[in-house]
């Protein structure tokens, strides 16, 4: 399976850097993912993340917890959401999506000077 997460508003918030596995020890508690189940990559230029799924991992545990870094636009964004769509490696048959809403934002800062 192939999960592949993106920024609704376009030329905003951008991901960046690499995505990995990471647990969540507080409950509920999400264990990590061992690398050899999955892959994680960020496209740049397409502005996706796309974390592909083993069978293996599948079997092992049905919660998952990624990391990513996230670059903020150089202007002041509000309630930008994080779409995930679930879809089928081979054939991109879509089997469920979710919403994130209003997950980013950014305010303005002031700063005064004497």
């Amino acid at each position: 399976m192939k999960l592949i997460f993106y920024i609704s508003q376009d030329s905003t918030f951008l991901w960046n850097g690499s995505c990995a596995s990471v647990a969540k020890t507080n409950a509920p508690t999400i264990a990590l993912l061992d690398p050899t189940l999955y892959t994680c990559t960020v496209d740049p230029i397409k502005n996706l993340m796309t974390v592909i799924l083993t069978p293996a991992a599948l079997a092992v545990q049905t919660s998952y917890r990624f990391t990513v870094g996230v670059q903020n636009p150089p202007v002041v964004v509000k309630n930008v959401d994080i779409v995930v769509r679930a879809v089928k490696e081979v054939s991109g048959v879509i089997l469920s999506y979710g919403t994130a809403t209003a997950a980013l934002n950014t305010n303005q800062i002031y700063v005064t000077y004497q």
